[in-house]
């Protein structure tokens, strides 16, 4: 059941952050915190990196959900459940 469970993060995750997008977002946030080392980043720059950190955010918060999904007694009839997840970003 556990993989299941983990199988449902991970498709949630995937659909809304494919690896190709996951990765180009980790190698941005590099970028932006070596230029935040040399200057502050501009309005734009700024955006990004939160946007950035707000995916990553919401990853965890599915991450975690589904820790929380796993230890639930009784488990849910159906761990697809939508209310079981955080939101689509």
């Amino acid at each position: 059941y556990h993989n299941a469970i983990r199988a449902e993060a991970s498709r949630r995750i995937l659909t809304a952050y494919p690896e190709w997008r996951q990765l180009n977002m980790n190698a941005e946030k590099t970028n932006l915190i070596v230029t935040m080392m040399s200057r502050p980043l501009t309005v734009e720059e700024q955006e990004a990196f939160d946007a950035i950190v707000a995916a990553q955010s919401w990853i965890q918060s599915v991450r975690d959900a589904s820790d929380a999904i796993e230890v639930l007694h009784p488990q849910p009839e159906n761990h697809r459940d939508d209310s079981l997840w955080p939101l689509n970003p």
